[in-house]
């Protein structure tokens, strides 16, 4: 009896250990589309940033040069500072 439950337990364990080669195949060709993907997605961030630079050169060339206002020399504000009435026990009590 005891020896068909280990026949039956390894007969039941070796396909499980068959599928785990086709499992880390799997991840394996996961891997190398999700490389794929990076590429991709990698090429595509710098054609647009290429795009936006471009199109950045395109308005600057386009636009007429901005009128600068004139500048104003700085004023200083002087203010007069005063400095506080220091406070007294004579002057709390009135």
């Amino acid at each position: 009896m005891k020896k068909k439950l280990i026949c039956l337990l390894v007969a039941g364990a070796l396909p499980g250990l068959a599928f785990a080669d086709s499992t880390s195949d799997q991840i394996k060709a996961l891997q190398q589309q999700l490389n794929a993907l990076q590429k991709e997605v990698k090429s595509l961030k710098n054609e647009l940033a290429h795009r936006t630079r471009a199109r950045r050169a395109r308005r600057r060339a386009r636009a007429p040069p901005r009128a600068q206002p004139p500048r104003l020399p700085r004023q200083r504000l002087r203010r007069k500072w005063t400095c506080p009435r220091p406070t007294t026990a004579s002057s709390l009590r009135t």
